[in-house]
């Protein structure tokens, strides 16, 4: 009996997908408690930092604001490690030691304001303090924090956006920031603003701009509290709804912090945001024939004239069926009468339509109407035509023709260019009637032949009797006649020859 060891190929394939199941599942699971683990290791390390720099600042605040009562210092990693007031964190391959490793200290009368923002990455191979790239994590954002103007006593102001470089015809708004580290005073901040359509902000006329400041009370509490790490108010400006490109500009006069302390602005005064493009204008166009062409055709091709709209119009500006198809041409052809609706749409959105009656389009072919007279004549058929054309009337026909001696097609037309066939079929009638008929006689050894010469008077083509002798009567006679309708010589007998 043969026994059989190992797994059989099935039996390993189950097991390797099992294993990729759970791999997959579990990577995620691994991968995120990691990230746990270190967000509490840096938490704690910021907390650790946190307390370092307020014991710093109980000792060398002086040192940091002088006797200002407000301000924003940075206190550096290595100002807290040379003071023995802080160590790397805690680990053996991490380190936090770089320049980005900084406390942001807010001073407002007593009250002290923290912001920790730690810089880290992976140990270098001498303990040195890290730079640059070497820093890979921040925390708790991913950005580093800048302390290079904090010296200072300023308020940043923004715009959002900043500019709006595509026309719109819609009521847009910006809205206006003010931001600041040590609070705004909600009874003194001189702010003007005015909207302009010149580039230098020059013209227009100044308005205040009045902002929902909390009490400065409020903001001192949700300062202190840690609530909140800065002052931010915003209030939202309508743009003018007239055309044009409109510029914001807003001036400082004067501007004071929650202690009352003067703050500047950071950046220009006055500060200008623009262009603001706003188009509330429809395009304007007139709607024609091709070339002006007014007189009747078979199709009719409608061009837009004197599109303009100051080089706002889209790549596709153009319907002529009402907006459901955009197109860029400015003609279209058409093959029948009727109502149609252009429309032009520029890039803000604005339309503008005209309802346009194409007409005189014919493309009915006229009607010939034959009418045949005198078809028993011996000088040839004489026909009428009648034509007739319902829409752009008959332009070539010529009514009677006279004399047909066969059967002809005739051509109208209509004055849109339409064309019709005119046919007569002319059936001849042979008629031998012979005139001035000459007599002779012929003799020979042989015998004596007698003839008749006679020219038929209908076409003018001769025809001939000839007669032979035989014995001493004249019989059987054979008479040549040519044709001169039918084309074809007719050949018969007869008793009829007469002396």
């Amino acid at each position: 009996m043969n026994e059989k060891n190992g797994f059989t190929l099935v039996e390993l394939l189950v097991t390797m997908i099992i294993l990729g199941i759970i791999s997959a599942l579990a990577f995620p699971m691994l991968r995120g408690l990691k990230e746990s683990n270190d967000k509490r290791k840096y938490k704690a390390y910021s907390d650790s930092v946190l307390l370092s720099a307020k014991l710093y600042v109980d000792s060398y605040g002086e040192d940091l604001f002088g006797r200002r009562r407000s301000g924003v210092q940075c206190i550096e990693y290595k100002d807290l490690k040379n003071k023995m007031l802080l160590k790397d964190i805690g680990d053996n391959n991490i380190s936090c030691n770089s320049s980005d490793t900084v406390v942001q200290v807010t001073k407002l009368n007593d009250i002290y304001v923290y912001d920790v923002r730690l810089g880290c990455g992976d140990k270098n191979a001498n303990n040195n303090p890290l730079e640059g790239n070497e820093i890979k994590t921040y925390y708790p954002s991913n950005k580093k924090m800048d302390c290079s103007e904090l010296s200072t006593l300023q308020y940043s102001l923004n715009f959002d956006p900043l500019n709006h470089k595509n026309y719109d015809k819609r009521s847009l708004s910006v809205t206006i920031s003010l931001t600041s580290l040590t609070g705004i005073n909600n009874n003194y901040n001189e702010l003007f603003y005015k909207w302009t359509k010149n580039v230098d902000g020059s013209a227009g006329e100044w308005k205040k701009l009045n902002f929902d400041i909390p009490s400065t009370k409020k903001q001192l509490n949700d300062l202190k509290s840690g609530i909140i790490k800065k002052i931010v108010v915003k209030k939202d400006l309508m743009i003018p709804k007239q055309t044009g490109s409109w510029y914001l500009v807003v001036e400082e006069r004067g501007i004071q912090n929650a202690v009352g302390d003067r703050i500047t602005i950071d950046g220009e005064n006055p500060k200008i945001g623009g262009p603001y493009m706003i188009d509330r204008t429809p395009p304007t166009f007139s709607v024609g024939y091709e070339n002006n062409d007014s007189s009747w055709a078979q199709s009719k091709t409608v061009e837009i004239f004197n599109s303009n709209d100051d080089g706002k119009l889209p790549e596709k500006p153009y319907s002529f069926d009402n907006g459901k198809t955009w197109e860029s041409n400015v003609k279209k052809t058409y093959t029948n009468n009727q109502k149609i609706t252009v429309v032009v749409k520029d890039l803000a959105g604005n339309i503008s339509k005209k309802v346009f009656t194409i007409d005189k389009v014919d493309r009915i072919s006229p009607v010939c109407q034959v009418l045949k007279s005198n078809l028993n004549s011996t000088n040839g058929v004489t026909a009428s035509f009648k034509c007739s054309d319902s829409q752009s009337g008959v332009a070539r026909c010529e009514p009677t023709h006279n004399n047909l001696k066969a059967s002809v097609s005739y051509t109208i037309s209509d004055n849109a260019g339409n064309k019709a066939l005119c046919k007569v079929t002319v059936t001849s009638k042979r008629q031998y009637r012979k005139r001035s008929c000459n007599i002779g006689k012929r003799c020979s050894g042989a015998g004596c032949e007698r003839y008749k010469s006679c020219r038929n008077s209908a076409c003018g083509v001769a025809s001939y009797n000839y007669c032979r002798s035989s014995g001493c009567g004249w019989n059987n006679c054979l008479t040549r006649t040519y044709d001169c309708y039918a084309g074809y010589v007719s050949r018969y007998y007869s008793n009829n020859c007469k002396n």
